[in-house]
């Protein structure tokens, strides 16, 4: 099995930009650029290493977890929008889910999509008011079944699930 000292060639880290509040949701694409977050300003930034970050995307509702689908897009969490979004090359956003069961979603946090196009996202139910809590639960939710689902708890008692999924996706 390989090890990271095998993928990444190791050496000093690079701080490529700076003057952000909050970031969160660093992406790569092929193309040579990052996507990254600011949460508290909710914005969405595209950089090029070298070159000032631009805003890409404002108004993300706290955007947080970003990835691609397979088709380049990029997904969203929307913590504060309380959805995951896809946003297109033109910049034009979708939503891919706010509701599950009718109920409204919590803050989406974290999120990858696989190699079969599969979308995994996070949902915690932290720093939503009572009253505005529809689901009680924090939540693990995709889009596509198959597999192997990981779930990592990071609050008081750390530990990973490895839960496998039928073709059903149960």
């Amino acid at each position: 099995m390989a090890t990271l000292d095998d993928i990444l060639e190791p050496g000093p880290a690079e701080r490529l930009a700076t003057g952000f509040v909050f970031t969160e949701g660093p992406s790569w694409h092929p193309d040579g650029f990052y996507y990254f977050v600011d949460i508290r300003r909710s914005l969405l930034f595209r950089l090029r290493p070298g070159q000032t970050p631009e805003v890409v995307r404002s108004e993300t509702g706290e955007g947080n977890g970003t990835t691609f689908d397979l088709q380049g897009r990029l997904v969203i969490c929307e913590g504060g929008n309380r959805r995951v979004s896809r946003m297109a090359a033109d910049g034009s956003v979708a939503v891919l889910m706010d509701r599950y069961q009718g109920k409204r979603i919590n803050r989406p946090n974290d999120v990858v999509c696989r190699s079969d196009g599969c979308i995994l996202f996070t949902d915690p139910c932290l720093r939503i008011p009572l009253a505005d809590k529809e689901l009680v639960h924090s939540g693990v939710y995709r889009i596509m079944p198959d597999g192997v689902l990981y779930v990592a708890n990071t609050r008081q008692a750390q530990y990973i699930h490895a839960i496998e999924l039928d073709a059903a996706g149960d």
